[in-house]
């Protein structure tokens, strides 16, 4: 699901239990595509400074589904 979409890039969020990977795609004025990129310095981790197993498996869960979407948009 975008959460952002404007002429230039489109950004969106794979969220799973309290884990948010965000990922980026630039768009040239021409019309063509950058590679989806995830900004590994946004994870979403809501304050936590240490993760039990679930969220363990949901950051590994959100990373997976992110590079997912990566290779399905390369």
């Amino acid at each position: 699901m975008a959460v952002e979409e404007s002429r230039g890039y489109h950004t969106t969020r794979v969220t799973v239990g309290d884990f948010g990977v965000v990922l980026n795609q630039w768009i040239h004025a021409d019309g063509t595509l950058e590679p989806v990129h995830a900004d590994l310095d946004d994870i979403r981790t809501e304050g936590m400074t240490d993760c039990n197993a679930k969220q363990c498996r949901d950051l590994a869960a959100a990373l997976l589904e992110a590079a997912k979407i990566i290779e399905a948009a390369a």
